[in-house]
């Protein structure tokens, strides 16, 4: 056993043909430091400086699809994903039940990008026609929160997906 409480033997069984370079003249160079935190804080301070300049929070629509018990869960991971870019996040008053319904909301909320929140089992019939009223109501770019592709959603944000890449995307679109 060396010094350092590594086993040679157990090493060389996990890793094969590992060669041993320990002793004094082993050099590493350090890691340097990297805070991960540090993308979504640098987009924070954006939409803070934005909001101090012009007064309104930059803000994305929850353009919800179905009942609360079907939309809620991607609402939510909807809302969490964008404030940690520093967006708050408009929900109609009352769940909208067709996609007229969706675009008037969205007007309402004076907002200028949406992002489309429901159950899968809605998305094939609905998104589409979500996704194209609120284009037609004016809305600069729709995402979806999951993963069924239709016209008119031009992203979407899901477990896995580049979040900081999505942020930057809205931020853009909302001129922060």
């Amino acid at each position: 056993m060396a010094k350092d409480g590594v086993d040679p033997a157990g090493l060389n069984a996990l890793v094969p043909k590992f060669s041993d370079l320990r002793g004094d003249d082993a050099m590493a160079d350090t890691l340097p430091a990297m805070r991960v935190a540090e993308p979504f804080e640098a987009l924070r301070d954006k939409a803070e400086a934005f909001t101090a300049k012009t007064g309104a929070r930059p803000a994305v629509f929850l353009a919800t699809l179905g009942p609360l018990a079907e939309h809620n869960g991607r609402v939510d991971f909807a809302r969490n994903l964008f404030a940690a870019g520093g967006l708050e996040a408009k929900e109609p008053p009352v769940p909208p039940t067709d996609a007229g319904g969706v675009a008037a909301a969205f007007k309402a909320s004076g907002c200028s990008i949406a992002v489309i929140c429901g159950a899968d089992g809605r998305y094939g019939d609905e998104a589409e026609a979500a996704a194209i009223a609120l284009k037609n109501a004016g809305a600069r770019r729709v995402w979806l929160a999951g993963k069924f592709e239709a016209s008119g959603i031009d992203s979407h944000i899901f477990m896995g997906c580049d979040v900081v890449h999505e942020l930057r995307m809205a931020q853009a679109e909302l001129g922060v």
